[in-house]
């Protein structure tokens, strides 16, 4: 269901669903007839809820969907985007709630033999009151082109390249080039002298091989065909996923072949666990994936999205009709990833090559204090 929100109309009416508070059937039929509503809307279970009525709604919540409903880690508190837009409105309305931290099944909801079961149960067995916006805003808004394509990913760990193999000549050029006499024949011998200690220092203390050649890595899987034959698994969270229907029911019969390689865990950091141990993969939306992986775990350099999608979709939304008071120029604006900063690790061959200049150094101080004591 599309939600629009606007603060012309908020404070003429708003409707909630709750069965216990509905009235008689021929005051719902006079409602029906005031609001101009159709035919087919079912009235009895509808109730004008004005700023008059001070009310306690039982929402029937789960609180782990960052960042539009979670638990701040500092001090506990329950925020984010759909948080503050409910506090808005009850103090707007004037109204109370109450919410659950998860459905007692760990399920978010889907129907398994005739029956709900999740979230969704609470709401068919009326122990929760179920919160819609006003039907009136089908009327005051229109809807969008489509501005963006979403559909399911396969996430993979990505393995971390070795270095290249002339990574520590980079540093040495540097050396080369500064504090260094200006003729040819003393920069070439203090080069060649400063790479055969580096050799020599690699070979006592390390695998020389490993120093000058680059390890072999598996090549990375970017295709569906590759994923199916290799020996990873799938994961996706147990919260009825809608993911796992998607996939049974796909067109696509790779995508059919996973339904018997899926392993459900019912938290994030289970599935983000399993990956990063290198055994499975992620299946999830592309949006929800960029939010979890992203947002929440900083993974920014260490996963990455298959080429091949699932029901590559597009989606649109609601904005209030005010193309007579206002104009919009311009377009979308994309917003890359920033870069990452440099870490110790970064330059760990930079600073080794400067202990072993000074520790180089410190030697040839010595040599020349007791050379000339002798001499």
């Amino acid at each position: 269901m599309s939600t629009f929100l606007s603060s012309e109309w908020i404070d003429v009416l708003v409707v909630f669903v709750a069965r216990q508070w509905v009235g008689e059937v021929q005051d719902a039929l006079s409602l029906r007839q005031r609001l101009h509503l159709p035919r087919k809307t079912s009235l009895l279970h509808l109730i004008i809820f004005m700023g008059t009525c001070q009310a306690t709604f039982r929402l029937s919540t789960w609180i782990n969907d960052e960042p539009y409903l979670y638990r701040r880690q500092r001090d506990n508190k329950t925020v984010g985007v759909s948080m503050t837009l409910l506090q808005l409105l009850a103090n707007k309305l004037n109204f109370s709630y109450t919410m659950t931290t998860r459905s007692v099944d760990g399920l978010w909801g889907t129907e398994e033999n005739g029956e709900w079961n999740g979230l969704l149960e609470a709401r068919t067995v009326i122990q929760v009151d179920e919160f819609s916006t006003a039907l009136l805003s089908q009327d005051l808004g229109t809807s969008s082109m489509a501005f963006i394509l979403t559909s399911g990913c396969f996430v993979l760990q990505a393995k971390v390249g070795g270095r290249g193999w002339n990574a520590d000549m980079g540093p040495l050029r540097a050396i080369l080039g500064q504090s260094s006499p200006y003729l040819t024949e003393p920069r070439l011998f203090a080069g060649l002298w400063l790479l055969i200690c580096f050799v020599l220092t690699a070979a006592y203390t390390s695998n020389l091989v490993g120093v000058f050649t680059k390890p072999a890595f598996p090549p990375r899987l970017t295709t569906l065909s590759q994923l199916l034959n290799s020996e990873k698994r799938l994961t996706v969270l147990d919260q009825g996923n809608i993911m796992m229907e998607i996939m049974k029911n796909s067109a696509n019969p790779s995508i059919r072949r996973f339904s018997g390689r899926l392993d459900f865990y019912v938290d994030d950091r289970q599935v983000v666990a399993a990956m990063a141990a290198g055994t499975h993969g992620y299946v999830a939306s592309i949006t929800y994936t960029s939010l979890v992986l992203l947002t929440k775990f900083k993974a920014s350099e260490t996963q990455f999205q298959l080429n091949d999608k699932i029901e590559l979709g597009a989606l649109g939304y609601t904005a209030e009709e005010r193309s007579h008071e206002e104009r919009v120029d311009g377009g979308t604006k994309g917003v890359g990833r920033p870069s990452s900063p440099l870490t110790m690790s970064h330059l760990q061959g930079l600073f080794s090559l400067l202990g072993l200049a000074w520790a180089l150094s410190t030697l040839i101080f010595l040599l020349e204090i007791i050379h000339k004591k002798k001499f």
